[in-house]
């Protein structure tokens, strides 16, 4: 198993007092349509979640 190292990143980057948060980079593909987008790490999870609006995208 090779490690990976995740940024925390501002959870909103126009305040300056926001808390951080572990992203990792998600590439979604179905046939020929894909989707990039930034999530959430949470190594403490049981499940995981996409938000509806993220599956919507048309």
């Amino acid at each position: 198993m090779t490690a990976a190292r995740f940024p925390y990143i501002a959870s909103d980057p126009t305040r300056p007092d926001s808390s951080l948060m572990p992203s990792v980079p998600l590439l979604l593909a179905h046939d020929q349509r894909t989707m990039t987008f930034m999530g959430l790490l949470d190594s403490g999870a049981t499940v995981n979640v996409l938000p509806l609006w993220r599956s919507l995208r048309e």
